[in-house]
């Protein structure tokens, strides 16, 4: 299938994603984002306090070119490094929600063959 540069799609070990091109200023390049990749199922309901399952595949391809709920936080602190990290022109309403294990992940755009680049790993811990 045939896929415009602009929407770059990704195949992860749930299903395929969707994202967007984002030109970063400074270096003159452009990456490929890819928002709010869930990495566990909701903390909620029954889920609550218990360690992380894994997300529940799905079927097509999902949308990720919004941003996922923060975590519970701050409101102000929270907009402010929303704000921050977004890095975007327009600001990107604060959302918060319990429901917020999700990963924005950032790739180069090859403009060749595919290759196998090194990922930095973030532990989290409470």
């Amino acid at each position: 299938t045939e896929q415009k540069a602009e929407q770059p799609e990704a195949e992860t070990k749930y299903g395929r994603v969707r994202g967007y091109q984002f030109k970063v200023d400074t270096a003159e390049k452009s990456v490929n984002v890819f928002l709010g990749l869930p990495f566990a199922k909701p903390p909620v309901g029954s889920l609550r306090f218990s360690e992380p399952h894994p997300p529940e595949p799905w079927e097509g391809v999902r949308d990720a070119t919004s941003y996922p709920p923060m975590c519970l936080q701050n409101k102000v602190e929270g907009q402010h490094f929303s704000d921050m990290i977004t890095n975007r022109k327009e600001k990107v309403p604060l959302q918060v929600s319990e429901d917020c294990l999700y990963l924005n992940v950032y790739t180069p755009v090859s403009a060749g063959k595919q290759e196998k680049l090194p990922v930095s790993k973030i532990l989290l811990t409470p």
